[in-house]
């Protein structure tokens, strides 16, 4: 199954399901102004919650989708905040309005000219096919990304997985995500198992399946993609591989050190001025 059907059937629920994380944004935007950044690009931005939240923040943000669905769903977006701003904060609107959106694969994607902070969050890295192909993507974000720069990753926290799906006879599942949208009782089951036969010859790979209901009846049948299985140690040797200087690994948005208990990967890797 294509990849894309998995995001086609979050599509419709995106937002209310995977709303802007307020203290995630937070933590974004101090390190991209630590650095002084202006220009923001962000690597599988779904629905645009982050890049254009970035955008009403005063960067000059840009974003970037595999799905056709998420991106037309990003522009929706762009054009309905600004459209909410255009009376009382004219200039914002304006901005927001002028964030560039476009559908296509980050591997290849190039901006027009350097950034000065790129952002990967939401499990975007793992969708990589071979350790090779997140190595070609990580030294092609340096290439673009501007002296002082920096890029922020997040992944699934893959060493706390691998042991799961270990103890767990190579199968996963993992407690349903649920919310109330418009009005609808909407559920997300989520299953991980190991996949062996796509496995990359130095790094595991997972098979992630989800299924949504909408008060109480599947909505289509579930959808998996593969995940390439990044585990902390290898995402910090990619970075360094990549010509970063310096890069920093936690287990979330607050600066935790990583360990198997933690939520995520959260990667933050500088370029040298």
């Amino acid at each position: 199954m294509p990849d894309d059907d998995i995001y086609f059937q979050l599509s419709h629920y995106y937002d209310c399901l995977f709303p802007a994380n307020r203290s995630h944004l937070a933590f974004i935007v101090g390190i991209c102004e630590d650095v002084g950044a202006t220009t923001v690009l962000d690597l599988g931005c779904g629905t645009g919650a982050y890049t254009l939240e970035l955008a009403r923040r005063g960067f000059v943000a840009e974003g970037v989708d595999l799905s056709t669905d998420l991106i037309s769903s990003a522009a929706e977006n762009r054009k309905a905040l600004a459209t909410e701003l255009e009376e009382v904060q004219p200039e914002t609107a304006r901005r927001v309005a002028r964030t560039r959106l476009h559908q296509g694969d980050m591997t290849g994607f190039r901006p027009s000219s350097p950034v000065s902070a790129v952002i990967c969050l939401r499990n975007t890295l793992p969708h990589v096919a071979t350790r090779g192909e997140a190595a070609r993507t990580l030294s092609a974000i340096y290439a673009y990304l501007a002296p002082g720069g920096v890029l922020i990753t997040q992944t699934l926290n893959f060493d706390s997985l691998l042991v799961r799906l270990s103890e767990g006879g190579g199968s996963v599942e993992v407690s349903p995500l649920e919310k109330v949208c418009d009005g609808k009782a909407v559920v997300l089951h989520r299953s991980y198992r190991t996949d062996p036969a796509t496995s990359d010859d130095r790094l595991p790979r997972v098979a992630f399946t989800t299924a949504i209901t909408v008060d109480g009846t599947m909505v289509d049948k579930p959808a998996t993609t593969g995940l390439l299985a990044l585990t902390a140690a290898t995402q910090r040797n990619l970075l360094q591989d990549a010509g970063f200087s310096e890069v920093s690994v936690f287990g979330d948005y607050r600066r935790e050190d990583h360990s198997l208990s933690s939520p995520a990967i959260v990667c933050v890797a500088y370029r040298e001025p």
